[in-house]
């Protein structure tokens, strides 16, 4: 094998691993935002910031195959980025309880995995090999800032902490969840949640579809969560939820519709991804306003 031919064999296997990744990142962040538990505190601001980043990780994936250069300006955006957050959660982490260790792992694995991305496209491509390292060094420091300073959860602190939040005597549990609690049904419960679902399908469907290149899969995943997929819910049950929630709703619907047409007109795989990561940021703001709630 020819240097030329092992340099593009490793930027491909690093485009695969981006877009795989990025598949990965935006199914895990939709599950918890559909109200899976993931087994520890869930910092939203950064589910939120995961979950969107996955549709970037998928772009930047599409990019690295397509361009080694632009796909090397990608990587190193995307690198920079969650080194900040982590940086920046790391610090949460040490001074308070609001970020698990847990999330702390986890974003230093996702800016691992981009670092290795990065060089990997950057390979022979006169990066200064500084860059590389200073990259390497800013990773450790971000990665050491969990490690270090914190108390260790011995049984007598874990007691303490949990006496900082129970509330006094007599008074109720207060809810931590502030969204807007949409109180239906079970049954109603239910068909908010497989709207939901179908959505979810589309978005991995068209994911992938993207990445292999099949423009009539595509159509086929945005059409499913189009209008026609709402024109079947109960006029009872609209009237039992609020206008915000169905304005959110109908334009997801309509944003998908006209996705479908982006695609049957001819756009790049780059600009149809575009317009996902934006019908996403329309699922982003409903999880963040609106929570269920089954009627007593």
């Amino acid at each position: 094998m020819t240097s030329t031919q092992l340099q593009r064999t490793v930027r491909v296997l690093g485009s695969v691993v981006a877009i795989v990744f990025g598949i990965v990142t935006i199914l895990a962040g939709s599950r918890v935002l559909l109200g899976t538990d993931p087994g520890y505190v869930v910092f939203r601001p950064l589910l939120i910031y995961n979950t969107v980043m996955g549709a970037l990780y998928v772009a930047a994936g599409v990019t690295i195959w397509s361009s080694a250069q632009r796909g090397k300006h990608a990587a190193a955006a995307i690198f920079t980025l969650n080194l900040l957050v982590l940086i920046g959660i790391a610090i949460a982490y040490r001074t308070g309880d609001a970020v698990a260790i847990d999330s702390v792992q986890a974003m230093t694995l996702r800016t691992a995995v981009w670092l290795a991305i990065f060089l990997s496209v950057a390979w022979r491509m006169r990066v200064p090999a500084a860059i590389g390292r200073t990259a390497l060094v800013a990773l450790m420091v971000g990665s050491a800032a969990s490690c270090t300073n914190k108390q260790e959860a011995t049984p007598a602190t874990m007691e303490q902490s949990a006496q900082a939040v129970m509330p006094a005597h007599g008074s109720p549990p207060l809810d931590p969840d502030e969204r807007t609690a949409l109180i239906l049904p079970a049954m109603g419960r239910h068909l908010v949640l497989s709207e939901m679902r179908v959505m979810l399908t589309s978005v991995q469907e068209f994911v992938a579809a993207a990445a292999r290149g099949d423009t009539a899969a595509m159509r086929t995943a945005a059409t499913a969560s189009g209008v026609a997929a709402a024109r079947d819910l109960d006029p009872a049950m609209q009237q039992r939820l609020p206008a915000e929630f169905l304005r959110l709703g109908m334009s997801t619907h309509t944003a998908w519709d006209s996705l479908a047409l982006d695609v049957a007109s001819g756009s790049t795989t780059n600009q149809a991804l575009a317009r996902l990561g934006v019908i996403m940021s329309n699922c982003v703001a409903c999880h963040e306003q609106f929570r269920i709630a089954i009627e007593p």
